[in-house]
């Protein structure tokens, strides 16, 4: 049983409260929770708010163990975070990707990417935040191409990447 005293602090919009309280931040915040598939629904947000707003978006994924009795219905083994400043223009010397979703082909049923290095795989697949690995990974080795993720159920959703000069 969740005590009453410390529901507060078991809602899943309850970090980024508290970061915004004790920030002093003004910025309008959103906390997107879609099991498996939080991260694509959380860079689909924060793109469609790139978009719609024309300003920065900073996009957080986080997981960390759950609690009981929530921890038995998913399992997090470790805790997992990433961060990705959205902008809509490129800044020299410090944009490393561009990120697009192509119309027509942003949920498509093509199987997922999967990490080559099985370590990386079974992250990927233990922590909900860790399936931006492929993204990551993408980034990292400045490859093109497009990354499918796991998004809620089928289809998933498919990310182009390509990588900046």
């Amino acid at each position: 049983m969740i005590s009453p005293t410390q529901f507060h602090n078991s809602v899943h919009n309850a970090i980024s409260g508290y970061w915004g309280i004790a920030a002093g931040a003004m910025t309008p915040s959103s906390v997107v929770s879609a099991y498996d598939g939080s991260f694509s629904a959380g860079l689909l947000e924060a793109m469609t708010l790139l978009v719609g707003e024309q300003r920065p978006v900073l996009l957080i994924a986080c997981d960390s163990d759950y609690p009981q009795p929530l921890y038995d219905a998913r399992p997090v083994p470790d805790t997992f975070a990433v961060a990705l400043l959205l902008t809509a223009t490129p800044h020299p010397g410090k944009t490393i990707a561009q990120l697009s979703f192509c119309g027509d082909a942003l949920f498509t049923d093509s199987a997922v990417q999967l990490m080559d290095d099985i370590a990386l795989e079974g992250l990927r697949r233990s922590i909900p935040a860790a399936r931006c690995l492929p993204l990551l990974q993408a980034i990292a080795r400045s490859e093109a191409g497009r990354i499918v993720l796991d998004y809620v159920n089928l289809p998933h959703l498919a990310v182009d990447v390509a990588p900046c000069s």
